[in-house]
């Protein structure tokens, strides 16, 4: 006999599926406008074919196209490369949707919720970063994905392990795991971690793949020394960089963004405060997470730090923030006025028409001051305060 919550699972599968064969269509119609999806498919393809992996010399070609991920990421990506461009990015994108779906679905029963529906406030804030990312075919969703599976599930720590594989931001993660005394957990998925990056050393060869990991940090370090400005980030360092010291443009792809610079500091200078700065909020947050012990509100306060402390954030970097906006949605804390401040500047900013308007937004980190640091003050006060909560530390894998 079919429950109630079986009826509830089936019409959003229903909507879950429907949205993701219409986001399908519509990166596959216009798989030219996918430019992250580009640089795996065209480095992945260029590598398969005997190119080089890393640097100018792989994949596209133009700056932007350098291709960032360890090995590991193109040795999954290959079946993809195999399909043509559209097809790929095509299920590339339906399956982001469908992940979220699944996501969603399965905080809806954790949290005791009669319907997604009452995630609505989470999931408008989330839109147009997620929008935005499907258009652009990046692999943050990914991660971000199964980041939430690992620490939620502490006994698949594994798929935390594999995101830190993929991508470096997962590594912050680990630390606050041990901090919240989870030995075992931080132990798997470090070592899930450091088996998966040299896992491909089996088909490649390891000495092949120590080179190839060689190759990328060496990559990594020269972009970092860029300070990667070609992008107005919304973290706390690149919102330290604009306003207390003087980017020229001009020397970037992108010279239409307008001057900030409230102070004429010195970049070394501005590095130090950052580093000050973020070693107090780490500080701070490993004494919480010591004293608070493990919830689902300590993993809420955990991605909303890493996206502070993170050096660079892109735009679609915020879709970060998914887990701890629907954690607050599905709480009665969602009332607090900062978290619709939130809510309603994440919605309204994209209306906003006009390149030069936009713009000015992202200089001035409107992102970081209206939506990052809102969200993060009301997840921080929920969780440190002990709301009353609809979820239980019982649910917690251990």
């Amino acid at each position: 006999m079919t429950t109630l919550h079986d009826r509830v699972a089936q019409r959003e599968w229903a909507v879950y599926i429907v949205a993701a064969l219409i986001a399908g269509v519509a990166v596959g119609w216009h798989p030219a406008k996918a430019i992250d999806y580009q640089v795996y498919f065209e480095n992945a393809r260029h590598y398969f074919a005997g190119s080089a992996m890393y640097g100018p010399a792989s994949g596209t070609g133009w700056a932007g196209g350098v291709y960032r991920y360890p090995p590991l990421f193109l040795d999954l990506f290959r079946g993809l490369a195999w399909l043509p461009l559209a097809w790929g990015a095509a299920l590339w994108a339906a399956g982001k949707v469908l992940v979220l779906g699944a996501l969603v679905t399965h905080l809806r029963r954790r949290w005791k919720l009669k319907s997604a529906v009452e995630f609505w406030p989470g999931l408008i804030l989330i839109a147009p970063y997620f929008v935005q990312e499907l258009r652009y075919g990046n692999a943050q969703f990914y991660i971000v994905a199964l980041c939430i599976v690992g620490l939620l599930h502490l006994r698949a720590s594994a798929a935390l392990g594999l995101a830190a594989a993929l991508k470096v931001w997962p590594l912050f993660f680990l630390p606050c795991l041990f901090f919240t005394r989870r030995w075992r957990a931080t132990a798997w998925a470090t070592a899930s971690a450091l088996g998966l990056t040299l896992l491909p050393g089996l088909w490649r060869g390891m000495g092949r793949q120590i080179t190839l990991l060689g190759q990328w940090l060496t990559q990594e370090r020269a972009i970092g020394k860029l300070n990667e400005a070609w992008y107005p980030g919304q973290s706390l360092h690149d919102v330290l960089l604009r306003y207390l010291t003087v980017v020229d443009y001009g020397q970037l792809p992108d010279a239409a963004y307008r001057q900030v610079a409230w102070l004429h500091w010195s970049p070394l200078t501005v590095e130090y405060l950052w580093w000050a700065l973020v070693s107090l909020l780490m500080a701070g947050l490993f004494y919480a997470l010591a004293r608070t012990g493990y919830s689902d509100g300590a993993v809420a306060a955990m991605f909303c730090a890493v996206i502070i402390v993170e050096p660079h954030v892109h735009r679609v970097i915020l879709e970060t923030a998914l887990f701890p906006a629907l954690w607050i949605s599905a709480r009665r804390g969602a009332r607090a006025p900062m978290f619709w401040l939130a809510v309603a500047m994440a919605a309204v900013e994209p209306l906003i028409p006009g390149g030069a308007r936009q713009r000015v937004m992202q200089i001035y980190g409107i992102d970081f001051w209206f939506v990052v640091l809102p969200l993060t003050w009301v997840v921080c006060v929920a969780w440190l305060r002990h709301l009353p909560d609809i979820t239980a530390r019982a649910q917690l894998a251990h």
